[in-house]
């Protein structure tokens, strides 16, 4: 099998109407290099630009300005010249629509005011492609089908499978499908068996363990064999005296008194 080796460039984009250069980006992809366009993840002012070109059926012109091979410190490489030739651009005077120096993509750059107010205006006023318009009663009808085709109530040829969801009976009683029927002790053994392996010997070891391990009041000094057992005396619950044995709660404390589990004194 032949390796794929992973080419790198800088490339620029180039209105096809005025000749202006309005976008500098980079690329890292595997196999043959294209002159492929595509919407690059560099904010919205030059994706804009390309859907205005998209609308008018034009696509921007590429130019790769350096391309080069897999190699060490392929992509730090790619960012300087990425910083360069944006630099470059702007002191030759080019309208770039990037919206940071390069390098970094969009990382670290946040939104004017100006553009925080137009993006809430256009959130805020957005319009319903439907608004003020309704559908014919034969696309209703299309619609409709088409639902009930998606859900299995139809089948392609129009047949009707199941009753309809406002037509459907209650399970209860006789229109439930197990009515009059019962399970055979062999299903029953298994139904319990299955229910009580949900708790296995070694768990139940363990919770015992957990339920038993001693607890210390550091208040008073007291020790306890179990959370319970401190929970009665102190008429605190048990959880929270294992919370705060075990370090869980931000105060320490529970009620103004301090628990640690006895292995844990120095």
């Amino acid at each position: 099998m032949m390796k794929l080796t992973k080419h790198y460039s800088i490339y620029v984009y180039q209105d096809p109407r005025t000749y202006e250069f309005f976008y500098v980006g980079s690329d890292a992809r595997f196999g043959k290099r294209g002159n492929n366009w595509h919407f690059p993840h560099a904010g919205p002012f030059v994706n804009n630009k390309l859907y205005k070109l998209e609308r008018l059926g034009l696509k921007p012109i590429i130019h790769r300005l350096i391309e080069f091979d897999e190699c060490d410190n392929a992509y730090e490489k790619l960012k300087d010249a990425e910083i360069y030739w944006i630099a470059e651009g702007k002191r030759r005077g080019w309208p770039l629509t990037n919206n940071t120096d390069g390098g970094d993509g969009l990382l670290g750059r946040k939104h004017t005011k100006e553009e925080i107010r137009k993006i809430t205006f256009a959130r805020h006023n957005r319009r319903s492609g439907m608004l003020g318009k309704h559908h014919t009663e034969e696309t209703k009808e299309n619609m409709k089908m088409s639902q009930l085709r998606r859900v299995g109530r139809i089948a392609e040829d129009g047949t009707v499978i199941h009753r309809l969801l406002r037509e459907k009976k209650s399970q209860k009683g006789k229109n439930n499908h197990f009515y009059g029927k019962k399970h055979s002790e062999e299903t029953r053994r298994k139904m319990k068996e299955n229910q009580t392996s949900k708790k296995t010997d070694e768990f139940r070891k363990l919770q015992s363990e957990i339920h038993s391990k001693s607890v210390v009041c550091l208040n008073d000094g007291l020790v306890f064999v179990s959370t319970n057992e401190a929970s009665s005396y102190y008429n605190i619950s048990a959880s929270s005296i294992a919370a705060c044995a075990r370090g869980l709660r931000k105060s320490k404390t529970t009620k103004g008194k301090r628990f640690i589990y006895e292995d844990q004194e120095n």
